[in-house]
């Protein structure tokens, strides 16, 4: 196949090379032992030249995907033909609450219909089958819905059938289709290998129980934040004294000020704009979204506190468009400390808000380390570097104010340097596998990956070793 594009008919020559490299990608993985060689020449008569191969087929798809937060031991992969239909499945769960599923009809990538509706329903027959068989339910615990069985789940599959119809042709739904083979293989060897790998579908099992108290806790939560204000000690309880509302009630003009420690949140009660800057004080480190149970996650006060305040779920139940605030601004030390509590944080938020970080709600306030008051001006320096430079540049006489701690400046300054004019930066993430992986390494239970990402990136970190 050769692609020139014709200036007279394209505008852009340029082929998006991300989604014919991820065509190439699955057509390997479906077809095993398949090389596709991809030759690219740029309009300079530049060349370059891909290649690619799968032994493995669908798991080798599956291994880049789950990247090392797998956590069954081994994994449904199976393949029945019968005649000239065929289908192809590869399973696992992850660490992550979200779900990644790409299913395939007749080697042709589709997006949602009646094949994944039947091969959803069989697994969550299957799934509760075997739970009520081994008696894993405890006493006024109910069936797993398919909700609650798809977070983490990993699948990949491929139905090859005749006579499929779409609903339009970009054929990325399915409304009608042979079901025989995807009935078959779940009722009968999915049955089976949950039969034969206890240990991994009681692991499956157990993390869809803990999607379902996730879903439980933040609906008490969104339902106690939306709740008629009470007064007391009912209200007290409900939410946190460390919140302090401001006094605009359109979430679009709302700001939430995550506030590190009680002395600085007191200052910045005082320099916020009350009309639309919301606080709530931090007592210090938060827990690690990572390193904690999801339970211990929603039974610590500061994690509940923010939930119920944001307003709007949590994990897959998260809904962006009912959120309490348009932002969400950490307002942390530029410290050491205080940039731990700034990516344990935007840990969390990514972690089980993520639509809030995709969507730009996620700001990190920007306040400097220094104020310098020279002949009636102001200087901000955010480094020790900074600082350092204008030290060695800088002659006659100069006043220096150290503002490594928020609970060092007073409202007037912390207004100035951070609130009048929002000096917000805005948290972005361009690759969110790519960030996935990073935050298991920096912040995850593993210390091992931790190691050896800091002797891998030494030298950019600041470490010397002998």
């Amino acid at each position: 196949v050769k692609y020139r594009p014709d200036p007279q008919f394209f505008q852009h020559q340029e082929a998006n090379m991300t989604d014919i490299e991820q065509l190439c990608e699955y057509l390997a993985a479906l077809c095993p032992t398949l090389t596709i060689q991809i030759d690219t020449v740029n309009v300079q008569g530049d060349g370059m030249t891909q290649y690619f191969h799968s032994e493995n087929g669908l798991n080798d798809l599956a291994n880049k995907l789950v990247g090392k937060n797998e956590i069954v031991s081994n994994r449904f992969v199976t393949k029945r033909i019968s005649g000239n239909d065929l289908i192809d499945i590869c399973l696992t769960y992850i660490s992550d609450y979200s779900e990644k599923v790409i299913p395939f009809v007749n080697y042709g990538l589709t997006e949602k219909g009646v094949h994944l509706t039947a091969l959803r329903t069989n697994l969550t027959k299957a799934i509760n089958k075997f739970a009520n068989d081994k008696s894993l339910f405890k006493k006024g615990e109910g069936n797993l819905t398919g909700t609650e069985l798809s977070e983490g789940l990993v699948l990949i599959f491929n139905v090859k059938a005749k006579d499929v119809a779409y609903d339009a042709q970009n054929k990325e739904r399915v409304v009608n289709i042979d079901k025989t083979l995807i009935n078959e293989v779940i009722n009968e060897e999915f049955t089976d290998w949950l039969y034969a790998n206890e240990k991994d579908a009681k692991i499956i099992i157990e993390k869809a129980l803990q999607a379902r108290r996730a879903r439980e806790a933040a609906k008490k939560a969104r339902e106690a934040v939306r709740k008629p204000k009470e007064k007391g000690l009912k209200a007290k309880m409900q939410i946190s004294s460390k919140f302090i509302d401001c006094t605009n009630k359109n979430p679009v003009d709302r700001s939430l000020l995550l506030v590190e420690g009680l002395s600085a949140g007191s200052a910045a009660v005082e320099a916020r704009d009350a009309k639309r800057d919301a606080i709530y004080m931090l007592r210090g480190k938060v827990i690690s979204p990572l390193k904690t149970e999801l339970s211990k996650i929603l039974a610590n006060q500061e994690m509940s506190d923010i939930i119920r305040v944001i307003g709007a779920g949590f994990g897959n139940d998260f809904d962006v468009s009912k959120m309490n605030f348009d932002k969400i601004v950490i307002t942390s030390d530029m410290d050491a400390d205080g940039l731990d509590i700034s990516l344990l944080l935007t840990t969390f938020f990514f972690t089980y808000m993520r639509p809030l970080v995709e969507t730009g709600k996620l700001y990190h306030a920007v306040t400097p380390l220094y104020i310098v008051r020279r002949k009636g001006e102001e200087l901000y320096m955010y480094t020790e570097k900074e600082m350092d430079d204008f030290k060695a540049k800088t002659t006659g006489t100069y006043e220096v104010l150290r503002a490594k701690g928020l609970g060092e400046l007073n409202a007037e300054d912390l207004k100035k340097v951070c609130f009048e004019n929002e000096r917000y930066k805005r948290i972005t993430v361009s690759d969110a596998e790519a960030t996935t992986e990073l935050l298991e390494i920096l912040q995850g239970k593993a210390v091992e990956p931790r190691k050896q990402f800091i002797y891998d990136n030494a030298h950019e970190l600041g470490f010397h070793f002998d």
